[in-house]
């Protein structure tokens, strides 16, 4: 029994032994594996395995590769066969290499020594790759895209029916392009992250212009023309009526579609190069911004009422105007009085109109008719009514015993409008009344000294 006793204290001992060296052995492991000032074996950057290095052996290596790559890549955009080619420095590109550093060497340093030694091994096993990270200025790049945006945009412009020296020309259409800055700098900003430095596509917009060479070539002929007289030494009433033509030139009016010569041209400002000008208002000719529009609009009326076309809006002055016949006139006045027409046609029209030397001339463009026809315009007088007393207006620079006609007297009148059409043949094939319209009569202004006895006369009028 004895005998038996000691052997199993010895097993006991020899047992305990064992697991005191074991524990040891697992201590000492412990530590060699915990305790260096190393990065474990198994953990990576980027891919670039970093197992044993120091802190600073692992920014040597991984600031190499950084440099490497900053230095060679480049950001490469590219519209069409056009290329711009930036280096990562213009957009102050870097790596986060210490975040990465201080992730790497922190690995499996937290937790007690069991959770330690158990990601410890895992990194053995398994391993672990950090990302480095990197990161740009945003403004630097959208810099950079603003400025090649600059060079791709281009602004559409529609197709135009160009009339010069008797010939209709039809100017082709530009269509336009339109850098999408948002989504290209998405885009750019996805590949540089990834780290994907391809050539990237810009994201361009093609814009289309509203009017297409192909939706007016139809257009080969004058249908009509109109032309009025103007005193090309009155230069503020001169510029209005260039810059009244400048607006409704070009003006393309397609079947159905109605022109408003009010919506045409704009406000009548001094902002908007308009000039003081002979106007009437009230039955009374004024200064007024923007005098000689009804002229154009008079003008373009008659060429609307020879090409056909169907008139929607039309008032004529109070009184009559002397550079059209009678009945022949429209007026315009900004938010009340408009002129408009209507293409009632089933092709598109446009409007020429321009000043050769002291002429308005304004012409309607549109289709060549199979049957050829010549259009009048007959005005028709039926009833005048002569201007009462002339108006005596006092004015001493005037010499004595002498009289200044500031103002011509005009019979007002009712006239009648008629449109005649003939054929080839000139036979007349059908006469229609366009308007009937009143016109006040004009009466004479005539300045005087105060010592003229009309004068006198129309002060004691006055005093009654």
């Amino acid at each position: 029994m004895k005998i038996s006793h000691l052997k199993s204290n010895r097993a006991v001992k020899a047992a305990l032994i064992s697991i005191a060296a074991l524990l040891v052995l697992l201590v000492l492991l412990c530590i060699r594996l915990l305790l260096p000032d190393t990065i474990y074996k198994g953990v990576m950057i980027d891919n670039i395995d970093l197992s044993g290095m120091s802190r600073s052996e692992a920014r040597e290596v991984i600031g190499q590769r950084a440099r490497h790559f900053t230095e060679n890549e480049r950001i490469v955009l590219k519209y069409g066969d056009t290329v711009w080619s930036f280096a990562l420095k213009d957009i102050s590109f870097a790596f986060e290499t210490e975040q990465a550093l201080n992730e790497a060497f922190n690995m499996a340093r937290t937790g007690n020594i069991f959770q330690r030694m158990h990601k410890v091994l895992l990194l053995r096993f398994k391993g672990r790759n950090i990302e480095l990270k990197s990161s740009f200025k945003r403004s630097r790049l959208l810099e950079i895209i603003d400025n090649i945006k600059l060079k791709i945009d281009k602004k559409e412009k529609s197709a135009s029916v160009i009339y010069q020296n008797g010939s209709i020309i039809i100017g082709e259409e530009v269509i336009g392009r339109l850098v999408d800055v948002d989504s290209s700098l998405k885009l750019v900003e996805n590949c540089i992250l990834e780290r994907n430095f391809k050539a990237i596509e810009l994201v361009v917009e093609e814009r289309r212009p509203e009017i297409l060479s192909r939706d007016i070539d139809k257009i080969d002929t004058v249908l009509a023309s109109f032309s009025t007289s103007f005193n090309a030494n009155d230069t503020d009433r001169t510029q209005n009526l260039k810059i009244s033509c400048d607006k409704i030139s070009g003006t393309i009016l397609f079947p159905g579609k109605v022109f408003s010569m009010n919506e045409r041209l704009g406000p009548r400002t001094v902002e908007n190069g308009f000039k003081e000008a002979k106007i009437i208002y009230k039955s009374e000719y004024i200064n007024g911004v923007g005098g000689g529009v009804c002229q154009i609009t008079t003008t373009l009326y008659n060429a609307v009422l020879k090409s056909r076309l169907k008139v929607v809006e039309r008032t004529h002055h109070t009184l009559p105007s002397l550079y059209v016949g009678p009945g022949q006139d429209a007026t315009i006045a900004e938010d009340y009085i408009d002129f408009k027409f209507k293409n009632d046609q089933h092709y598109p029209v446009c409007i020429n109109a321009g000043i050769v030397k002291n002429q308005v001339v304004i012409s309607i463009l549109g289709k060549q008719q199979k049957n050829k026809y010549t259009v009048r315009l007959i005005p028709d007088i039926i009833e005048e009514y002569p201007p009462t007393e002339e108006e005596i207006i006092i004015d001493n620079s005037v010499p004595d015993n002498s009289e200044v006609i500031a103002q011509k007297p005009k019979n007002g009148y009712r006239a009648v409008l008629y449109r005649e059409i003939y054929d080839e043949n000139n036979k007349l094939i059908l006469k229609e009344k366009i308007s009937d319209d009143i016109y006040k009569p004009l009466k004479a202004q005539v300045k005087v000294n105060q010592s003229n006895p009309k004068a006198q006369k129309a002060q004691k009028g006055q005093d009654k």
